[in-house]
């Protein structure tokens, strides 16, 4: 016995009845997802380094563009950069009592503090930038963090930044690091640095500072055999740039680093960019607020972008080769604080 078949008009009803359905059902789910973005979100916001409030800025914008509107489903808690590591203990309290859905957390004193604080309160922790977490212990791996942290490194610049300054300076031979080694980061990033000064054959004269009185009187005295200055990682050091490089401006040696200072006077830097950092930090951010835990959420490695500031290469006689600048993501022409792309 044949089936009967059926109505062109009945294929044609089903079809229309199956789409609709289908239509209800992506707009429930878009329904929960507004409803899941309409909540209040709280971040609390944790800063040691005044450096960093560009990058905060450029967090808080991203987070907008994302959805995030301040003083509508989000609030910031966040009252600047902190004078001191003493006062972190102080800052976060009040955060982690008040229930913040998420601290964002700069420089890796902070991260580490906040890790352990908020760890008992379920909190998660983003930190934006630290420059070897895994080393400083906030991490157990960059693939699997572990615990209630991600967030994003900074390691990896060193050697490029070296190699790119010696072909700006490549009379280079010595190298003045003032260095402030009970910081673990300074300490990592100067592994980094040695080693790199190794492969180009360069020496590198290392002058430990333990607060800003001896950092003045280093200054002062710098040997008169080297041919550069170089600016290492850590919140003291670079809390202080400008009194180093204006140092070694007055002797006229150019400064290189692989800190983000090229506003500052630095010849060449090869370093991160504060506002992608924001930027970046934000897309992370989401995902947490969202629900994703922390511990699943690898951390992400910075890009890094070369800088060179032509204002200092002139007023020190350099001239820097073509195929250098055709490199630079950031070349400075003329006044302090203005930057130009190449």
């Amino acid at each position: 016995m044949s089936k009967k078949k059926r109505h062109p008009r009945s294929r044609v009803l089903s079809t229309v009845a199956l789409c609709f359905l289908l239509a209800c059902m992506l707009l429930a789910g878009g329904c929960e997802k507004n409803q899941e973005k309409a909540r209040h979100y709280t971040i609390g916001i944790v800063n040691l380094n005044p450096q960093l409030d560009q990058l905060v800025n450029s967090f808080k914008q991203s987070m907008t563009q994302r959805g995030y509107i301040a003083g509508k489903n989000i609030t910031y808690l966040y009252h600047g950069a902190l004078q001191n590591e003493n006062e972190v203990d102080q800052e976060l309290q009040p955060m982690i009592s008040s229930g913040v859905d998420l601290l964002f957390t700069l420089t890796t004193p902070v991260t580490l503090k906040s890790k352990q604080t908020a760890a008992a309160a379920k909190i998660p922790v983003l930190f934006g930038p630290a420059f070897s977490p895994v080393d400083s212990g906030i991490v157990d791996s960059l693939s699997h963090p572990g615990a209630n942290v991600t967030g994003i490194q900074m390691r990896g610049s060193t050697a490029q930044a070296l190699e790119w300054f010696l072909a700006a300076v490549p009379a280079t031979r010595r190298i003045f690091v003032p260095l402030h080694s009970s910081s673990a980061t300074a300490v990592q990033n100067l592994a980094e640095l040695r080693q790199a000064a190794d492969h180009f054959h360069v020496e590198l004269v290392i002058k430990n500072v333990n607060n800003e009185q001896e950092l003045v009187e280093t200054m002062a005295a710098i040997p008169d055999d080297v041919e550069a200055v170089w600016i290492t990682h850590s919140y003291f050091i670079v809390a202080r740039a400008s009194l180093i490089i204006e140092a070694a401006m007055a002797r006229n040696l150019p400064v290189g680093s692989s800190v983000p200072l090229r506003n500052k006077g630095v010849l060449l830097s090869y370093s991160v960019d504060h506002a992608k950092i924001g930027e970046q930090a934000a897309r992370m951010a989401d995902k947490l607020l969202q629900g994703v835990p922390a511990a699943d959420i690898p951390v992400e490695t910075t890009e890094y972008f070369l800088s060179i500031n032509l204002k200092t290469a002139r007023s020190l006689g350099i001239s820097i080769p073509a195929d250098l600048l055709n490199q630079a993501d950031f070349i400075i022409r003329q006044q302090q604080g203005r930057t130009d792309l190449p």
